[in-house]
């Protein structure tokens, strides 16, 4: 019989061999997760290998100091090689600050504010780069750097904050930037409507704003129902109502009180208003459907004069700077100069053959367009017709005058550029700019740039000095019924009831200043406060937008 294995048994009742099988192999326990203090060098295989550290072993710090630069960095990377992670976190804390410049610090003064006069993030040039310490916020705060983005944004810089000293109260020309800043951004973005004015219409021809005049303080515009409707310029409200006229108002000019000048020229076409010449009160002229004449007091809305003379529709009206001298164009083909401070008519201005449509003054000269196709340029204080310009192929519907050029356009779809001393010798004629293909109907005179509007609904600038095409803007799908323009933005209304603002220099489109309408009749602005005359759900609307930023927005710190 066969010997059995130690521990094994024979069962006799069943003579089944039981043989003990062992246990399996059990792995070893993994270990527990590393603490700091157990950490693992790093490899310190990836750092090259030093020789002879035994010169170390007195005083490293000494030692290191005597080392060539090659000998530093290897002994760096010994040390750093075998360094645990803890280690080298804390050396990470100690290196990061000395490896940090204050580069503005180091640069001479000037220079450092040159270089943050390029930063095109405000808010983060005033709140991030003033806030990283003290000396980048004196910075920050120094008059040179918000006179010098003054620049860069092509800001107006009054005299007084042109020179530095300690004449200037610090912190005044960057004051003066953030206003200027938030106006702009308002002007991009979305202003403020100060007054939403709806007006039944009694007749379905009724209603119509005809013309529009404005100043610093007050807002004049001229209904066809013969309503003349002044608004605070400040808030909007609707000041009263001057009622009087026999028939619907078609012309209308604004006198600011004393002598002030108004805040815009007035060659900004959608504002007609002139400076005064110490009259006490501002005055307001209308002419229109019942060929008279009208002087108004604002304040009290007193009728003060009616000249009478005209024989049909005045279609035109214009108040000469510091000097109570009238001039109304009519149908009639003539032109009158009144005495509006005492009421009394001085001359008449008889020479075109048709109706007067338009006219502009500067000084004591006088420009008049008329359906006869010319413009006549006429002294105002003798009656004489100075010159006649002759080139148009039909009725003339715009001109504009700034003492150094005439600008007209009109039915021929062209605007010609005159000298007002040529006069009539051939050379009179400036220049003939073409691009539109209709009626020529809104023009704007600049000391650099001319800007017109047509029935085709395109928008032109040109080049005063090259008499070049600037830029050409598809602005609207039907035609342009009013337009502004200043350095920065150009304000068109057009007929498909959309007011659209772009900019002058590139005629790149910013946005729609109002929700569109059913007719847009007459848009103007003086300074930030946009006027929009329209009709809307078969109301007259006039609504005020300001561009001014709030208090709480011009209190916030900066």
């Amino acid at each position: 019989m066969a010997s059995l294995p130690p521990n094994a048994s024979i069962s006799s009742a069943s003579s089944t061999l039981y043989i003990p099988i062992a246990s399996p192999p059990t792995p070893t326990p993994s270990p527990g997760p590393l603490t700091h203090e157990d950490d693992h060098p790093v490899n310190p295989t990836h750092f090259p290998l030093v020789k002879n550290f035994q010169q170390f072993a007195y005083d490293p710090v000494h030692e290191f100091s005597l080392l060539s630069e090659q000998a530093r960095l290897e002994y760096l990377n010994k040390i750093i090689g075998n360094c645990t992670l803890r280690e080298l976190s804390h050396i990470s804390t100690l290196i990061n600050p000395l490896l940090k410049r204050d580069f503005l610090r180091e640069l001479p003064t000037e220079l450092a504010l040159h270089i943050l006069s390029y930063v095109d993030d405000l808010y983060g040039l005033v709140r991030n780069v003033a806030g990283v310490c003290k000396h980048w916020r004196r910075l920050c705060g120094d008059d040179w750097l918000w006179r010098r983005m003054c620049q860069r944004w092509e800001f107006a810089v009054p005299p007084h904050l042109q020179v530095s000293g300690d004449a200037v109260a610090p912190g005044t020309a960057k004051r003066h930037f953030k206003v200027l800043y938030l106006q702009r951004m308002k002007w991009l973005h979305g202003g403020t409507l100060l007054r939403n004015h709806r007006l039944p219409i009694a007749q379905p021809d009724g209603g119509v704003v005809t013309s529009l005049a404005m100043d610093e303080d007050w807002i004049v515009a001229g209904l066809s129902d013969s309503k003349i409707h002044i608004l605070s310029r400040r808030t909007g409200v609707l000041s009263r109502t001057l009622v009087g006229c026999k028939g619907g108002v078609w012309a209308l000019w604004l006198v600011g009180k004393g002598s002030r000048s108004s805040l815009l020229s007035r060659k900004d076409s959608a504002t007609s208003g002139s400076a005064g010449w110490g009259q006490e009160t501002p005055l307001v002229l209308s002419g229109g459907c019942d060929r008279v004449v009208r002087v108004w007091d604002v304040e009290s809305g007193k009728c003060l004069h009616s000249l009478e003379g005209h024989r049909a529709t005045i279609r035109c009206v214009s108040v000469l700077d510091h000097r109570p001298i009238a001039v109304s164009g009519c149908r009639d083909s003539t032109l009158r100069v009144w005495d509006i401070k005492s009421g009394q008519p001085l001359r008449v201005l008889e020479g075109h053959q048709s109706s007067v449509r338009c006219m502009d003054a500067h000084g004591s000269i006088v420009v008049s367009g008329s359906y006869d196709a010319t413009c006549r340029v006429w002294d105002v204080d003798t009656g004489l017709c100075l010159h006649v310009l002759r080139g148009h192929l039909n009725q003339i519907y715009c001109v504009s005058y700034d003492g150094v050029r005439i600008a007209s356009g009109g039915l021929d779809t062209h605007v010609r550029i005159w000298d007002p001393v040529s006069g009539f010798l051939h050379r009179a004629c400036l220049a003939l700019l073409q691009g539109h293909t209709a009626l020529v109907c809104q023009i704007q005179l600049s000391p650099t740039i001319l800007a017109t509007g047509g029935s085709d609904g395109r928008v032109m600038t040109f080049s005063l000095e090259t008499y070049t095409i600037l830029q050409r803007v598809a602005a609207h799908d039907s035609s342009v019924a009013t337009l502004q323009f200043d350095k920065d933005f150009l304000v068109t209304g057009g007929n498909d009831g959309r007011v659209r603002l772009f900019e002058t220099n590139s005629g790149r489109y910013v946005r729609d200043l109002t929700e569109p309408a059913e007719s847009i009749w007459k848009v103007g602005y003086v300074g930030n406060v946009c006027a929009i005359m329209c009709k809307r759900a078969g109301r007259t609307v006039m609504e005020i937008w300001s561009h001014d930023p709030p208090v709480v927005e011009l209190e916030m710190a900066w």
